[in-house]
């Protein structure tokens, strides 16, 4: 993940330039790794719907359960 998120956090420094501060690289470097993980959640939830075990789904963690039960 490393490998995308400092192009990423150089990227949205350039763009913002004054605007970026200490407090704004740590919230996009947190977004870009919720993106990240969301995607790879994604792509080994797709790579498991092969239609053979669901068994194994169940021992994933879904990429919303924490914000699910934040809310509860």
């Amino acid at each position: 993940m490393q490998a995308i998120e400092e192009p990423f956090v150089t990227a949205v420094k350039e763009a913002l330039g004054d605007r970026f501060t200490p407090t704004m690289e740590v919230i996009y470097r947190k977004i870009i790794k919720f993106i990240l993980t969301t995607l790879t959640t994604g792509f080994l939830y797709y790579d498991l719907d092969d239609g053979t075990d669901d068994s194994r789904r169940s021992s994933m963690i879904s990429p919303t359960s924490s914000i699910v039960s934040a809310r509860n």
